[in-house]
């Protein structure tokens, strides 16, 4: 029987890709990677809070590098992920964060608003599994983890497009887990909930919707970045090995009511 101890989650001499690690959970998740070892390619638009996360991660002895690019341009993401490649010599494990956000009624949505989401949310997402993923087959080997939210099942209030891409993700999750699991790659994702983060900021800090959501909350609180870093680094370890195409909520509770 295989035994797992607290070398399983040290990431030392692993290559972790992070994007959308400029800020919020998955700066958080980002760091989180070079506390447990790992050398952190990040990729991101916001170069300033990109230069700010590489330089955490570098203050912990590991390596890290910076990449500007714009996931919902494909050739970009090509370029961008032979880059990498060729910087660090592999990429062991890939955390999907970046992502958008545009609120509005659904009877006003804007069609260019609802494409740019959608661009950015699924099909970055999706692209970057494409590139990153023919790497790791050739390998034999690799983590995806992938971010859905639980708002692929609720469908939330004025963000159809979120909800819509974020289903999408969650759907090819599960596609990618059917055609690369017997393949060595692990491909699965989280599905976050009330998370405290600048584009969660408006909802918190509203009375209304906050007392609406602390309702159906469980736990009694909001979450924080730092409550994704434990589940993100289990789907990237040796322990989740055997987890093909999960979704695993991070939600405080909220979808049990």
């Amino acid at each position: 029987m295989k035994k797992y101890d607290a070398a399983t989650f040290d990431f030392s001499g692993k290559v972790v890709l992070v994007t959308g690690a400029a800020s919020g959970i998955f700066q958080g998740v980002a760091q989180g990677f070079g506390e447990a070892g790992a050398d952190v390619a990040i990729v991101d638009m916001n170069m300033a809070g990109a230069e700010e996360t590489k330089k955490s991660i570098e203050a912990m002895g590991q390596k890290s590098e910076v990449y500007k690019c714009d996931v919902s341009n494909v050739p970009m993401v090509v370029e961008t992920v032979e880059k990498i490649i060729k910087d660090f010599g592999k990429i062991d494990v890939l955390v999907n964060g970046a992502g958008v956000l545009f609120r509005a009624k659904c009877e006003e949505y804007p069609e260019e608003k609802w494409d740019f989401v959608l661009n950015v949310q699924a099909k970055g997402t999706f692209f970057m599994c494409r590139e990153v993923g023919r790497h790791m087959l050739e390998r034999g080997s690799g983590k995806i983890v992938n971010c859905s939210s639980m708002l692929a099942w609720t469908g939330g209030y004025l963000v159809p497009s979120y909800a819509a891409a974020k289903a999408a993700i969650t759907q090819f999750t599960k596609s990618l887990c059917n055609e690369w699991s017997s393949r060595g790659v692990n491909v699965n994702a989280i599905a976050p909930g009330y998370i405290i983060t600048d584009i969660t900021r408006p909802i918190h800090d509203d009375p209304e919707r906050n007392a609406t959501i602390m309702d159906r909350l469980p736990v009694g609180r909001w979450g924080e970045p730092a409550d994704l870093v434990g589940p993100v680094l289990f789907l990237s370890s040796e322990a989740s090995d055997y987890i093909h195409g999960a979704i695993l909520p991070v939600d405080g509770g909220f979808l049990s009511r």
